[in-house]
């Protein structure tokens, strides 16, 4: 197997291994083992167990940025229309990271450990990955006033940490993947948003 192979064989492996067991509970070892390599070869591939984790959340932003960069978001003239547009956004999102079960999972445990680091990438992100996202949100937050009452990062996690709970409990089997769940969350979050706009 080629060189460019087993690098991708150990990035996949490492998000597998913290989906399994959890940042604490990572260990190098874990990932070489399932790989089947030596210890010693990751670290020609990787600098540290820290640039491996970078390089991994990399990854998992990059595939959901390009979920949010397919959803067509016409029709945001109206103020129906931009709601909509949010919706059909995050509806992307959501399938997304359910779809990547196990890159998720290590996207959730990096958002958590390393929530600094990510909060200081957070326009980078946006700009770079969530363009579109974070365009659309831009427009709900601003037609709505919201930029008064509360700061716009606020904004962001409060709909990152519901979509999170939402996506954790369906990985686990605790909750079925549905348009009727993903409605569910949905109506969640904009009933949050909405107590925003009425407060």
């Amino acid at each position: 197997m080629n060189r460019r192979n087993k690098k991708e064989q150990l990035i996949e492996a490492t998000m597998q291994v913290v989906a399994e067991n959890g940042l604490p509970s990572f260990s190098m070892r874990k990932v070489t083992m399932k790989v089947g390599v030596s210890e010693a070869l990751i670290y020609r591939h990787f600098l540290s167990k820290e640039n491996l984790f970078e390089i991994c959340f990399e990854r998992i932003v990059s595939i959901l940025g390009e979920a949010l960069e397919s959803v067509n978001l016409s029709g945001t003239d109206t103020p129906e229309g931009v709601t909509n547009a949010a919706k059909a956004a995050w509806l992307a999102y959501l399938k997304a990271l359910v779809d990547n079960s196990y890159r998720s999972m290590f996207f959730f445990e990096y958002r958590e450990y390393y929530n600094e680091k990510v909060w200081a990438m957070k326009d980078e992100i946006q700009n770079n990955y969530f363009a579109k996202f974070a365009s659309i949100l831009n427009q709900v937050i601003g037609q709505y006033g919201l930029y008064e009452r509360v700061k716009p990062a606020l904004f962001w996690a409060y709909i990152t940490d519901v979509t999170s709970c939402a996506v954790k409990r369906m990985l686990r089997g605790q909750l079925e993947y549905s348009d009727a769940e993903a409605e569910k969350a949905w109506n969640l979050i904009w009933g949050g948003i909405s107590g925003l706009l009425l407060s």
